[in-house]
């Protein structure tokens, strides 16, 4: 079954967030659903394919879980596709999609609905977006007090393997940040300010590697763990850590 979309309802007709996009899309069978036709479906197919080739950039198909309905069984009420199917295919219009998908609907209030929905939306991403800019700069705040800590890891653990006589303790720095890049991000080659442009999400994901790092280092160094065997922990861990951290970032990305 495909993941569950993100998804924000405004008077009764869904937005749907398409996948990697800043952008909302609506259902044209919600729309015609919302204008009183009686077989909102059948009007939604019948206007895309009168107008095919005017949609070519402005519809998309989305995949989305099929209705269900109650039932019992044994005595318990549990809920079925209506159809064998587990998935339906839903056509959907972003916003210049819409306003000529409306005026092909022949209903006086259809361009009306479509206005006064888009009002009400932009102030509701507006909201959004300003809640969404305060968690991102709670996370990068947050990002810079674990790298911190896990700087002051790394210089013990550099000053632990000079002192067991390596030659390239200083490049343990270096070698861990790749590292981590590496497997959260698939590249150690990254821009001035790299952190910068990431999203909360995979900020969180960093936190969550370079914030225990400090904690791992010294208790190796405790166990008098040779710096070799403590650099391979380290890169066990940071990979072990960052494949369910990806894991996690995954389920979270919408399926369309």
């Amino acid at each position: 079954m495909a993941n569950k979309l993100q998804h924000k309802e405004i008077d009764g007709i869904v937005f749907y967030k398409r996948k990697y996009k800043d952008d909302w899309i609506i259902s044209g069978i919600d729309i015609c659903k919302h204008l009183g036709y009686k077989n909102p479906s059948h009007q939604a197919k019948q206007i895309y394919n009168r107008f095919k080739k005017n949609f070519k950039d402005t519809s998309f198909v989305i995949k989305m879980p099929r209705a269900t309905k109650k039932t019992s069984k044994g005595g318990t009420q549990i809920e079925v596709p209506l159809l064998d199917q587990n998935e339906q295919e839903t056509r959907c219009y972003s916003r210049a999609g819409l306003w000529f998908f409306t005026s092909k609907c022949n209903i006086p209030k259809a361009n009306k609905l479509i206005e006064n929905l888009f009002k009400k939306f932009d102030k509701l991403l507006k909201f959004l977006r300003s809640r969404e800019k305060q968690d991102w700069q709670l996370a990068r705040q947050k990002g810079k007090e674990a790298r911190t800590l896990a700087t002051d890891g790394i210089q013990i653990l550099e000053e632990y393997a000079t002192d067991c006589g390596s030659k390239n303790g200083h490049t343990y720095y270096s070698n861990i940040t790749k590292m981590i890049y590496k497997e959260l991000f698939g590249t150690t080659k990254v821009p001035p300010k790299f952190r910068d442009s990431l999203t909360r999400i995979e900020l969180s994901s960093v936190e969550m590697i370079e914030i225990s790092m400090k904690d791992w280092i010294e208790q190796c160094i405790d166990h008098n763990l040779d710096h070799h065997e403590l650099y391979q922990k380290i890169k066990e861990t940071v990979k072990e850590h960052s494949s369910l951290l990806i894991q996690m970032r995954n389920k979270k990305v919408l399926s369309f």
